[in-house]
């Protein structure tokens, strides 16, 4: 997977990301923080967008957008489709873990295959 952090992170947490992802079993083959402004209020999509599709390799399987502030919500679905994988954010896993954990079989249309896949029953 990658895992793409914001720039606001400082170099050892975004290692100590990637270490956690790495210590759940996963094989974290590109990690970085995203080189654009510096507050989440200044990282818009579009750009955000265009970076991860320059950056992220091609041979990950998964995409992960670690941080809070990033507009990452708008980007979910149109990356998936550009990359042609799965493309996660914390917001969108906590949104999907909450639905989970209330038993909510709730359908989530237009951010990412993770929301309207398995948010079913």
């Amino acid at each position: 997977m990658a895992i793409v952090h914001p720039p606001w992170f400082a170099e050892d947490i975004e290692q100590r990301g990637a270490e956690y992802f790495q210590h759940q079993g996963f094989e974290v083959a590109y990690h970085a923080r995203v080189p654009l402004r510096d507050t989440g209020e200044d990282i818009h999509p579009g750009p955000l967008y265009q970076w991860a599709l320059a950056n992220v390799p091609k041979q990950v399987e998964a995409v992960f957008f670690g941080g809070n502030e990033m507009r990452a919500i708008g980007i979910i679905q149109p990356l998936e489709q550009a990359l042609g994988r799965p493309v996660l954010t914390s917001n969108q896993v906590c949104l999907w873990d909450s639905l989970r954990l209330a038993n909510i079989p709730a359908s989530v249309v237009g951010y990412g295959q993770l929301l309207e896949r398995f948010t079913r029953s």
